[in-house]
């Protein structure tokens, strides 16, 4: 297995596990997975750059990611409504004991 291949393969692991931990609202693993995202990301564009055989299959493993992607977005944008709701309820309450 080449480097493209292992990095692509802990992309979509780190992926998968990333949309489970927000689900799970847990914060801690999801900012490392995040980092470690970013990390394959940019060694994924670096390759790319250095090795232009490799484009198209970068080019089809994103089109492939994406849906995953897309997941992932939604999962945060859940997230995220759900917390303003929560401080928003947090807000009120401490307004009424005040």
């Amino acid at each position: 297995m080449n480097n493209l291949q292992t990095l692509v393969g802990e992309l979509k692991k780190i992926t998968s596990q990333l949309v489970t931990f927000i689900d799970e609202q847990n914060i801690e693993p999801a900012l490392e997975l995040v980092e470690r995202r970013l990390i394959i990301l940019d060694k994924l564009r670096q390759l790319s750059d250095e090795h232009s055989e490799y484009k198209e299959q970068l080019q089809s493993f994103a089109r492939d990611l994406l849906p995953l992607e897309q997941e992932l977005i939604v999962k945060i944008e859940q997230q995220k409504t759900l917390l303003a709701t929560q401080i928003s309820k947090l807000n009120r309450v401490k307004k009424t004991k005040n």
